[in-house]
């Protein structure tokens, strides 16, 4: 990977017309990601790359508007790409460029998103890793020499510009690039793309991360009281965070699952382990009605959509959407993701939408509302 047609910010002199875009992703989806975008937008070509991090031109070099929508699964932050910062503190160049996109857009204060990128898988960082340190700093020193500029607080709300602030390197000088973008409901309000997510110390598992990400990004409608039947549950990290939401779980799994499921007192015994594999069920596994699917497999999409099919079918009255991760032990299959997500819409859920959240491995979240869940989260907002 090298450098193609990296556009050098050299201010004051900045130029706010690029045809640059750039876009932040899991490290090792850099490939799919390509892959992605070349069918969805021919116009865009590679220009430079690292892991976690890759920008695009567009080849006739139109300028790209901030308002810029990218339809991607693999995407966890994009906007209009300024390019490298080319000083050995970053911050008065930051400044300066931070004051001349306030003033071409009416003297607008800017949201402030600075973040690292991501070196590792999500769970496979090496030990004593720890992220976010020279972004911290820098948003810090952003913040006390500029404080007119940019508005208080992280979460982007719709139209607001955000200042996109890229530590690519952090070892020894650490290597800035700029980007901004106007956030709208596709973009994710936080830096990176990041959903702010702890993972308490009780937590049987990583899945109750990509669980509680997926409910946030989605803004999906749970409540308590109602019923989650769930694929795949041992060791309880997902069930976990419906119990500790009041919801009913039934986790189907042979698998063991971890005592806190029955143990905190918050889950209120509302766990019910169904310790089958889901070929070996029968009617009186399951309960009478639900409100929610959940699927976290290790299996191909191939394997577990049949599962999930009879599920939304069974449970068609009540339901309210379904969470589902899917698999890419190989990358290829993730050509088929319009094909699941079709097949799915057809069995009754709408708004489906997929995305590689920031817990997910080699792995995407799939989420759809049914009428029902559609009508309840209108009524919440």
């Amino acid at each position: 990977m090298g450098t193609r047609d990296e556009v050098l910010v050299r201010c004051p002199t900045l130029n706010l017309n690029s045809p640059f875009i750039f876009i932040c992703c899991q490290p090792g989806s850099e490939a799919i990601l390509k892959e992605e975008l070349a069918r969805n937008y021919p116009r865009l070509r590679f220009a430079f790359s690292r892991p976690g991090f890759i920008t695009f031109k567009d080849f006739e070099g139109s300028p790209l508007s901030p308002d810029f929508q990218l339809r991607s699964v693999f995407a966890r932050s994009y906007g209009v790409s300024l390019g490298n910062v080319d000083a050995s503190d970053p911050v008065p160049e930051i400044i300066t460029a931070a004051e001349e996109i306030s003033r071409s857009f009416e003297n607008s204060l800017l949201r402030l998103h600075v973040w690292e990128r991501s070196e590792f898988v999500p769970g496979e960082e090496p030990p004593g890793y720890i992220s976010g340190v020279v972004a911290r700093e820098l948003e810090s020193r952003l913040r006390i020499q500029a404080p007119q500029i940019f508005y208080p607080g992280l979460e982007a709300k719709v139209e607001e510009l955000v200042l996109d602030v890229i530590v690519l390197e952090t070892k020894e000088k650490p290597k800035v690039f700029l980007g901004f973008h106007r956030h709208q409901r596709e973009h994710d309000p936080w830096p990176g793309g990041e959903i702010p997510v702890e993972l308490p110390t009780s937590a049987p598992s990583r899945a109750f991360l990509k669980l509680e990400q997926a409910i946030r990004w989605g803004r999906l409608p749970l409540a308590a009281g109602d019923t989650a039947v769930e694929l795949g549950s041992a060791p309880g990290g997902a069930s976990y965070s419906l119990l500790l939401r009041g919801l009913e779980v039934w986790g189907i799994d042979p698998g063991a699952m971890s005592p806190v499921v029955w143990t905190d007192p918050r889950c209120e015994k509302r766990f019910h382990h169904v310790k089958k594999a889901f070929s070996d069920l029968n009617e009186k596994d399951l309960p009478s009605s639900a409100q929610w699917v959940v699927l976290d497999i290790n299996g191909p999409a191939r394997v577990s959509l049949p599962y999930v099919e009879q599920l939304l079918l069974r449970y068609k009255p009540e339901l309210m959407g379904a969470v589902l991760t899917f698999k890419l032990n190989d990358p290829k299959h993730s050509r088929h993701i319009p094909e699941w997500i079709t097949r799915l819409s057809e069995l009754g859920l709408r708004q489906v939408r997929a995305r590689q959240l920031p817990s997910n491995k080699r792995e995407i979240c799939v989420i759809g509302l049914t009428g029902r869940g559609i009508l309840r989260l209108q009524s919440r907002s």
